[in-house]
């Protein structure tokens, strides 16, 4: 009987043999594709299921009488005839977007930002002059195109949980995301305008955002706003002794025209709400905040600068750097500098975002409304077609701020606020102005219909 199955084998592996050699040259006609059941001896005439033969073939015959014969047919391919099938599959559970989508950049001392001259716009990868930057020295975040859907979290007032996201955003574009929020020194030296235009035509073209001190008036109690605090803060042995960065508090006290038209002064615009969370998350679905999970609610102001810690026993602005007050007596700081703590940004998650969550909540291109489940492609969600360029008339319209700000404690309800997936409402014009509120500019070709200012 072993005798008869192994000259059954032979003959059958001789058959395929001679077949091939002969129809080497000829075009093979297309295979249907059969079932095998694999618990029953093969029939004399092999089965070959979709396979593309190429004209130049080498051909290994292997025939081991002894167990069954594997047949390798080497042609550019490998064909084993052996029903054993494995399939080894490895499932990333955190769906993290990969890691060069993003890169840390720069702007140079040529006032444009470093390898902005190479860049994605639909899809594509263009060659173009390179996008300018005001600042030397500030530093970008690259993020290139993110073309595996990526769940966004955010959902109107109350946030759901991680696990819960709403939509899905894909981008086809670069854009470059300031890595720290707008400083006051630096929006004091573009906006310098003390009166509105009549018109929300007239604001648009002339790009118009109102100084510090002007904004500043719109407050009963403007002693919170960085037009006062910075001066105070440069005058105080912590400001003298600050360096970089933290010698910089935010600008605050700014309502959303002025903050959307200093963008476009600098050759911007502000971010969309999912660029916002792509940039600050780095893609990750599972990255609800700045500080890994494992730190201790004591240790999280070294982070972020927020209001009170899970107990509400200590305040982040009991740490936060201090101001000589009128009495000439050191004073914490409420917004305090820019990437002011140990680990802001937090390089141990990879990031170069300073004050993603607390500080200042930073203002986006989207109108506050139930959050889209549309598939996004990176553009601001609008219930009007122009409210992306000014605030319509009625005082009651309201944009999505993201990160939440330094009032924000730690509460049931609150700690909504301080994740990176979290945001809020806040009235759009310059009649209300949020001390807690300021902002950063992404730089990019794709505009979503903002229109460029020049002088």
């Amino acid at each position: 009987m072993m005798m008869f199955k192994a000259e059954q084998k032979l003959k059958c592996g001789l058959w395929l043999y001679i077949c091939l050699m002969t129809c080497a040259c000829t075009d093979f006609p297309d295979f249907p594709t059969i079932p095998v059941q694999v618990d029953q001896a093969m029939p004399d005439a092999m089965i070959v299921t979709n396979m593309d033969m190429e004209t130049n073939m080498d051909m290994e015959t292997n025939m081991d009488m002894e167990t069954n014969m594997d047949m390798e047919i080497n042609m550019d391919m490998e064909i084993n005839m052996d029903m054993d099938i494995e399939v080894d599959m490895d499932i990333e559970v955190d769906m993290m977007i990969e890691r060069p989508n993003f890169i840390e950049t720069t702007c140079t001392d040529m006032n444009i930002i470093e390898g902005s001259d190479k860049r994605f716009l639909d899809g594509v990868e263009v060659d173009s002059d390179p996008l300018p930057c005001q600042v030397p020295g500030e530093r970008f975040l690259r993020v290139d195109p993110i073309d595996q859907p990526m769940q966004l979290f955010a959902q109107d007032q109350l946030n759901p949980d991680i696990n819960q996201g709403v939509s899905t955003v894909t981008t086809d574009y670069t854009y470059f995301f300031m890595a720290r929020e707008v400083t006051f020194t630096h929006y004091q030296q573009i906006c310098t305008q003390t009166e509105l235009p009549a018109t929300s035509t007239s604001r648009v073209t002339e790009a118009t955002c109102l100084s510090p001190a002007r904004l500043a008036e719109n407050l009963i109690q403007p002693k919170l706003c960085s037009t006062e605090k910075q001066a105070q803060y440069d005058a105080s042995p912590d400001g003298m002794a600050a360096v970089g960065e933290e010698q910089d508090l935010p600008m605050n006290c700014v309502d959303w025209e002025s903050a959307a038209n200093y963008c476009r002064r600098i050759g911007g615009r502000l971010p969309s709400e999912a660029e916002w969370e792509i940039a600050t998350t780095y893609g990750r679905t599972i990255f609800p905040t700045p500080w890994p999970d494992n730190i201790d609610e004591e240790d999280v102001c070294d982070y972020a600068n927020r209001a009170v810690n899970r107990q509400g026993s200590e305040e982040c602005e009991a740490s936060n750097p201090s101001y000589l007050d009128e009495n000439n007596e050191p004073q914490p700081l409420s917004v305090r500098p820019t990437c002011s703590g140990i680990f802001n940004p937090a390089t141990d998650q990879e990031s170069i975002i300073c004050d993603a969550v607390g500080n200042v909540a930073e203002w986006t291109l989207d109108d506050f409304d139930t959050f889209s489940t549309e598939v996004s492609t990176g553009a601001p969600v609008l219930k009007q077609s122009d409210t992306h360029t000014s605030c319509p008339e009625m005082v009651t319209w309201k944009k999505v701020t993201k990160g939440g700000d330094a009032t924000k404690g730690d509460t049931v309800q609150e700690l909504l606020y301080v994740k990176l997936f979290a945001r809020e409402e806040s009235l759009c014009g310059s009649d209300e102005i949020d001390p807690y509120n300021g902002f950063r500019c992404v730089i990019s070709t794709q505009n979503h219909g903002i229109p460029a200012w020049s002088e």
